[in-house]
């Protein structure tokens, strides 16, 4: 009994000396730390030594992986974001790129920025001119995309002019290339996760977009372009399609135009449309583009007022553009929608449209329509008496 009592008064001053030293550890590293976040961000960027201790002092601490709601996290909140920054590109360099948590902070800290600010931007651009992994580049280009403002836009496209991403060829398939790709959507996404059009980032793709000679980034700065749908945009294309001779930037013009109309959620876009519908007088050879791209997105959009104006530009302008207005009335049919043919059905039997070539078409779509519609209901009705069959 008595030497079982002299080991636990053994084993217990042992425990009390360790608790006390891994108290006396933990406060010192702690007060390390505070004295690091004291470091403001101009004396980070004005001495350099700093910064040097800061990555070797709170490297192990602040780099530790820490399991949190399911991911790991490198960020620590202790730090300021520029240090954490700092302390994120150092391990970048090295390979490491697993920072989730902190990736999403990041695209916050840019889209907070002033205008102007370029402190993380420099810093990205540096890691282009080196010799970093595919993996860090492609999360840093996420970065910019999700940020979606003036200045990630600017140097997301500054890093393609200047020939910094890893290129596949023309048509660009390399992982950084498709990063970029996504980096672009997503400038266009903005307006769907805040609810208003990109204004400043439309302007950056307007100055980058012509001057691209990679194929996929060309298509997808032209959907993002069309997407948010600015009228100063929708000119632009109105450019390239006098412009462009190679026939898959035409495929693209043509796919990517449909996006200005797309959702039906810009009415400025749809006036303007018809005000270019509406210039039939006109025979030069912009005119004509305008009057072809307007009145193909007019008759597509499903909303039966914009297929009315496309309706009363053939009543008002008959047999000059016969040719165009059969593509657009064609158009309408895209979907076999028993609505446009009755709409359509209505102008004729008021006889409101003249143009003989004209009334001949869309009587022809109007009857196709109506075929592939009582096909249609037929076969449900097939399908109908099959399925009813089989549980009798």
């Amino acid at each position: 009994m008595q030497k079982n009592t002299k080991i636990m008064m053994a084993t217990t001053a042992i425990l009390t000396v360790l608790g006390v030293g891994i108290y006396l550890l933990t406060q010192e590293d702690s007060n390390a730390l505070v004295k690091t976040n004291n470091i403001g961000n101009d004396a980070i960027i004005k001495d350099n030594s700093n910064l040097k201790n800061i990555v070797s002092n709170n490297k192990n601490k602040s780099l530790k992986k820490i399991k949190q709601n399911d991911y790991y996290s490198h960020y620590n909140p202790k730090l300021t974001n520029l240090e954490n920054w700092k302390l994120w590109l150092n391990n970048l360099k090295n390979g490491d790129s697993s920072y989730n948590n902190f990736e999403k902070r990041i695209a916050d800290i840019l889209r907070s920025l002033p205008a102007g600010d370029n402190i993380f931007y420099s810093d990205i651009y540096d890691l282009f001119l080196h010799d970093t992994p595919s993996g860090p580049k492609k999360l840093i280009i996420s970065i910019l995309g999700s940020a979606a403002t003036k200045e990630s836009a600017e140097l997301l496209y500054k890093l393609i002019d200047d020939g910094l991403l890893e290129s596949g060829h023309k048509y660009g398939f390399s992982s950084v290339e498709r990063a970029a790709r996504g980096a672009i959507r997503r400038f266009a996404n903005q307006k769907w996760v805040y609810g208003k059009p990109n204004h400043h980032v439309a302007k950056v793709m307007e100055k980058n977009w012509q001057g691209l000679q990679n194929i996929m980034l060309y298509h997808a700065t032209a959907d993002s372009l069309a997407y948010i749908g600015e009228d100063s945009s929708l000119d632009l294309f109105f450019d390239e399609f006098l412009s462009v001779t190679d026939p898959i930037k035409i495929k693209i013009l043509n796919q990517s135009v449909k996006n200005f109309t797309r959702g039906h959620n810009n009415p400025q876009i749809k006036d303007k449309l018809k005000h270019h519908l509406g210039s039939f007088k006109k025979n030069d050879e912009r005119s004509r583009i305008q009057r072809q791209v307007s009145g193909l997105l007019l008759a597509t959009t499903g909303d039966a007022r914009d297929k009315e104006a496309v309706l009363r530009w053939a009543q008002e302008a008959p047999g000059t553009d016969a040719e165009q207005a059969r593509e657009f009335f064609i158009a309408m049919f895209e979907y076999d929608s028993r609505e446009d043919s009755d709409l359509i059905s209505k102008h004729i039997s008021r006889e409101r449209i003249n143009s003989p070539l004209i009334r001949q078409v869309i009587e022809e779509e109007i009857a196709n329509t109506n075929n592939r519609q009582q096909a249609y209901e037929k076969e449900m009705q097939r399908q109908d008496r099959l399925y009813n069959n089989n549980w009798k």
